[in-house]
């Protein structure tokens, strides 16, 4: 993969840039050089963006980078390449730089991937939007008119959602007719979650979860979640012994969740379905918020979810959305299949 190849992809065609503008000055790289994927990106997008001005995040004051920021026009382009996550009192990066209309790409949090993964990291950038959006054609009516959805794990164990979900949302890259251009990569995901959290129920196998440092943490062998009303119960006493490291942070993840509710329950919320084919069960990343791009499904633990907060109560906490990974033989819609073998099914 030429990487450079596919930045200008994803510039030209997830952030609407004309051709012939890559050599203006309408770009801005906030940059640093800390982590190897920090600087493979930032070498690519100046071959891509020979025009654009850089700034090194550590090397400046935020005044100053700020400053820089300022003398972005409406519609400028500006790219965030965070080896951890840049912070500057009083200025929160994406959402202010939308609010100045400026569009965005960000890669933050490279950091948490680990020696050796950088390939499989700069192979989710590959360029994948006519793929992505055509899978969202075929799965999202399907989704949105479902009354069951089974999620059935390797171990034959099935996990069951009734009732219907909500409307389902989109990261593909494609940033046509909404107001704010830019994410954060990688990209490749639609998610949802049931209309009435209680309605699912059954047994999951699950082969990794993040940790409370938004790690993932892959266990020697899978283990058995119980479901029953929304709310989970770990359903494996073995995976203890097998793997007590692994055993140890999911207990702490179990632990910090049930301190939301009074009641200690660790409630189930978003069905999210990764679409990143640069990603599997055996090809990973360590960083969560890259992993969870993962073709196959993840589920999230805790109250917490951005998207569907009306969901809960006002009065109700929601402080936590961990994401964990169903080891997934099958997912069928109303008795139709959608997903098996680690691919979706569907002719795109």
């Amino acid at each position: 993969m030429n990487l450079a190849d596919e930045i200008r992809q994803i510039v030209v065609k997830n952030l609407e840039t004309p051709e012939a503008d890559l050599i203006s000055g309408k770009f801005l790289i906030v940059y640093d050089e800390q982590t190897e994927i920090a600087k493979a990106l930032y070498n690519a997008y100046c071959e891509v963006l020979p025009g654009a001005r850089k700034i090194s995040f550590y090397d400046f004051q935020p005044e100053q980078i700020l400053s820089e920021v300022n003398k972005c026009n409406a519609g400028d382009l500006v790219i965030l390449i965070q080896s951890s996550s840049f912070r500057m009192s009083n200025f929160r990066w994406r959402l202010e730089l939308f609010n100045r209309k400026l569009r965005v790409i960000e890669h933050a949090h490279l950091v948490s991937n680990l020696p050796g993964e950088e390939a499989i990291y700069l192979d989710t950038l590959r360029y994948d939007g006519e793929h992505y959006e055509a899978l969202v054609a075929a799965i999202k009516p399907l989704l949105e008119n479902a009354q069951k959805i089974v999620v059935r794990s390797m171990d034959g164990s099935e996990l069951i959602y009734e009732g219907g979900v909500e409307k389902v949302k989109k990261n593909t890259g494609n940033f046509s007719g909404l107001a704010n251009k830019g994410c954060g990569y990688p990209i490749g995901e639609i998610f949802t979650e049931l209309l009435d959290l209680a309605r699912v129920n059954g047994t999951v196998q699950i082969y990794a979860f993040a940790d409370t440092n938004h790690r993932m943490v892959f266990p020697k062998r899978s283990f058995r979640l119980k479901v029953l009303n929304g709310c989970v119960t770990t359903d494996d006493s073995n995976f203890v012994n097998d793997d007590s490291e692994a055993a140890a942070k999911w207990q702490e993840v179990m632990d910090l969740i049930a301190t939301e509710n009074p009641d200690g329950m660790v409630w189930m919320r978003e069905m999210g379905l990764g679409l990143n084919r640069a990603l599997s069960k055996t090809r990973r990343l360590t960083d969560v918020s890259a992993y969870e791009r993962v073709c196959g499904i993840h589920v999230s633990l805790g109250l917490k979810h951005d998207i569907y907060r009306y969901k809960v109560a006002k009065e109700r906490t929601q402080r936590f959305h961990i994401d964990i990974f169903p080891d997934v033989d099958t997912v069928a819609v109303d008795g139709e299949k959608i997903f098996a073998e680690g691919n979706y099914l569907f002719s795109v």
